[in-house]
Formats: structure tokens, C-alpha cells, sequence
């Protein structure tokens, strides 16, 4: 599944287009305040579809990193939306979207990964010794490794499973407005149950600077100051307003970076932060123009960067 039309493919072969379509960058979110869960959900996967599918053939054709690196945004965003708005309580066909979403996103890791290196690290290093033999040996073999990683990404992507998915995802889109049926209701956990503490100490306090520097940066303020429902009460169903259910989502992963930080002690508890801080990031990304104040939810956006 490919986007361009033969108008297109007609303008690049006469020289009025390049012959290799370029990289497409996704674009912003196209949820509104006036759509329902349903309605907001569905747009927001199709939009991500076109940004996936419209990346597919520069990377089959062309040799720009950028196109790896757009689908993996449209995958990750993918995995997000399911997320967000919750699908697979309504739907469990969106587990296997999701589990393919991230086999898809697995099969162009190495391409990624070979490619930061050669373009990053590698080529500053190089630069900074133009005569070393040894790193001009290093180089030629991360070129050859790079290409062959390129090549299995490539056949990942032009193989039946992303044509599955793409086809699964429009399916499903149309099914998101017939799936009324209430969400099972959630349980807390007990009062009162211990929580796994790490045995490493804090370096240096450096997770309550962290979350003092989250809660005391005015940009941040534009959080949602909503009350969270009760875990017992019933979640709300497809045809409801998406603004409340999106401030409710984004409060919610608020507080569970708010707990990331403050139990962060080892790498692997870094990592989680730093994974919930990108969570919060795609939500608010998702949600952004259905929520007020879209500007400075922006200048948020920007201070969860530089956490992340």
C-alpha cells in the first residue's frame, strides 16, 4: 500500500518532481473538542496511517535515514492512540494491532540504530581523525552493516504484514463508532500496600530536583487540574465528549511520571521515567487540539522534551 497517485508518479517522471518521494513528516493531530472518544480515536489512527503508509516507499526506493525514522514515529504513535484512548477494553482486536505495531516497530530497529551510529557518533569521530587507519577500516564496516540492515527493513516493510495492519486499522476505524459497551470497571489497589522500593540510593537527590523542576515550571502548570474519577465508577463509553475523557488520560499519566520520579533510583528506573515522560508527551501531543490553551500546552510539550 502506497500513497502517491499516477498524477504524481506522471510528474516525476517528466523531471517535475523527484523521482524518489521524500520523507513525510507527520502532521498535527486532528482531534477537536466537538468530537466523541469514538470520533477523536478514529481520526487520529487514520492520520497516523497516511503518515506511515506515505513513508513506506521512500524507504523501499530512497536512502534517506528519515524515512526509518518517520515510521517509527507513526508505530510508536500508533502503539499511543491504542493506548490513549484505551481500544482494546472495547475492542481486543486492538491487542493485535498493537503487537504488530511493535513487531513492525522491532524489524527497523537495527536499520535505526546503524544508522545513528554511522551518521552520529561514528562520523564525528571520524571527522575528528581523518588519518586513522584503523577508524577508516571501522567506518567501511559499519557501512556494510548499515546496508545489509537496510535491506531486511526493507523487506519487512514490503512484505503482507504491513498491508495486513494498514487494512486491520481502517477496519477497525469503522467498527471504533459501533462499540458503545462500557469499559469493565477498574479496581484500586489496597491502602496501605507496600510499594517496591529500590535498594540504590538517589544520586544526589537528582529525582526530586527533577519533579521539583516539573511542578514549579509555569509551562507546566497548563496540566489539567481535574479531579481523577473514582477507580470503581463506570469509564465512559465511545459516544462521549473527548475533552474530558483527554484531561482525565493526561492527569492520570501526570501522576504516574509525578511516582516515576520520585521512586527513580537504578538505570532501569530512569528508563521508565524517562518512557512515562514520552507517554505523557504522545498524549498530549494526541489531545492537543481538543484542549484549551493549545499555545502553551505547546511550551509544555518543549519542557517534557528536555526531561526526556
Amino acid at each position: 500500500l502506497i500513497v502517491p497517485t499516477k498524477y504524481d508518479r506522471g510528474l516525476r517522471l517528466c523531471g517535475r518532481l523527484p523521482l524518489v518521494a521524500q520523507p513525510v513528516p507527520s502532521t498535527e493531530s486532528p482531534l477537536h473538542d466537538s468530537q466523541t472518544i469514538g470520533e477523536a480515536a478514529a481520526a487520529a489512527l487514520r492520520e497516523t496511517l497516511i503518515h506511515l503508509l506515505a513513508n513506506i516507499e521512500p524507504l523501499l526506493l530512497g536512502e534517506d535515514p528519515e524515512a526509518i525514522h518517520q515510521l517509527r514515529v507513526a508505530l510508536r504513535r500508533f502503539r499511543a492512540i491504542i493506548r490513549f484512548f484505551e481500544l482494546s477494553e472495547h475492542d481486543t482486536r486492538w491487542d493485535a494491532v498493537e503487537q504488530t505495531a511493535r513487531t513492525l516497530l522491532s524489524g527497523s530497529n537495527e536499520a535505526r540504530d546503524t544508522d545513528v551510529f554511522s551518521l552520529g557518533l561514528l562520523a564525528e569521530v571520524r571527522a575528528a581523525f581523518p588519518k586513522d587507519a584503523a577508524l577508516a577500516a571501522l567506518v567501511q564496516g559499519a557501512q556494510k552493516v548499515r546496508a545489509q540492515a537496510r535491506h531486511r527493513n526493507r523487506e519487512v516493510f514490503s512484505g503482507r504484514e504491513p498491508t495486513r495492519f494498514a487494512l486491520m486499522v481502517l477496519y477497525l476505524c469503522e467498527r471504533l463508532a459501533l462499540h458503545l459497551k462500557h469499559r469493565p470497571t477498574r479496581t484500586a489497589k489496597p491502602p496501605g500496600q507496600a510499594q517496591d522500593q529500590s535498594p540504590d540510593q538517589p544520586p544526589a537527590h537528582l529525582h526530586l530536583q527533577s519533579l521539583a523542576y516539573l511542578k514549579s515550571h509555569p509551562h507546566l502548570q497548563t496540566l489539567p487540574k481535574v479531579q481523577p474519577q473514582p477507580t470503581s465508577d463506570p469509564v465512559v463509553a465511545l459516544d462521549d465528549p473527548v475533552r474530558p475523557f483527554a484531561l482525565q488520560q493526561l492527569l492520570a499519566l501526570w501522576h504516574r511520571l509525578e511516582r516515576r520520579l520520585m521512586k527513580a533510583r537504578t538505570p532501569q528506573d530512569w528508563h521508565r521515567t524517562r518512557l512515562g515522560t514520552k507517554s505523557l508527551r504522545y498524549a498530549m501531543e494526541i489531545a492537543l487540539p481538543a484542549l484549551a490553551r493549545p499555545r502553551r500546552v505547546r511550551m509544555a510539550l518543549k519542557q517534557l522534551v528536555k526531561l526526556q
